[in-house]
């Protein structure tokens, strides 16, 4: 068996120009089939879909890897056996008849009550650009709009006296969304604290219709 997986360690390096460090961790995890293979008495050419999921649980269990890590060796086992299949070393193709495990989908890392409390609170109340910071970050929190509808916003799109926000979403759909009072008070905040400093970046956006949310020239209803 190590001398077939010396064979397609080559092929794979003439045919298909893999570096260096894919072929030796490819022959790591083959060499590792070579030896739970020995260890358990089993023939290379009788080999089993069980024998080779058995073998992926012990590599788990022993060495304690991620699904993610027992995967990238099924890979390498899958490729050998359907080479060993057309070359005449297997009678069947086990390639097709082991199923590759599904990776786990992680929750994302968000930030706890404190944080947010801190991010928004940061900018400076006296300063009319860190006030419209403060209001920017707070539709943020309060709405949870990308940042392309955020900067899309115009005036006719906020309503404050009810509480709402209409913006258009991903694919041109429009959406209702509630807005918090703390982010209606730092938009009402920030309108009636006057323009930002002229040097500052604006996120005024110009309409046909209506004027941008953080245009200088907003006033609050």
């Amino acid at each position: 068996m190590r001398v077939l997986i010396e064979r397609f360690l080559s092929r794979l390096w003439a045919e298909a120009g893999l570096a260096d460090n894919t072929l030796s961790a490819y022959r790591t995890d083959l060499e590792s089939l070579a030896d739970f293979c020995e260890q358990s008495g089993l023939v290379f050419q009788t080999l089993t879909p069980l024998d080779v999921q058995t073998f992926l649980v012990a590599l788990r269990q022993e060495r304690k890897l991620a699904v993610s890590s027992v995967a990238r060796r099924l890979v390498a086992v899958k490729l050998f056996c359907r080479f060993a299949f057309q070359n005449g070393y297997l009678d069947r193709d086990l390639a097709t008849l082991i199923e590759t495990p599904k990776k786990w989908n992680y929750l994302p890392t968000v930030l706890n009550e404190h944080q947010i409390d801190t991010l928004v609170t940061l900018p400076d109340d006296g300063d009319p650009l860190m006030m419209r910071d403060r209001a920017i970050l707070e539709l943020f929190y309060a709405t949870g709009l990308r940042v392309s509808e955020l900067v899309s916003l115009r005036l006719g799109d906020v309503h404050l006296d009810v509480g709402y926000v209409r913006c258009m979403g991903k694919g041109s759909k429009e959406r209702v969304v509630p807005v918090g009072s703390k982010a209606i008070e730092a938009v009402r905040d920030s309108a009636a604290a006057g323009s930002p400093r002229k040097s500052a970046p604006s996120l005024s956006i110009s309409s046909s219709m209506n004027t941008g949310l953080f245009d200088p020239t907003f006033r609050s209803p």
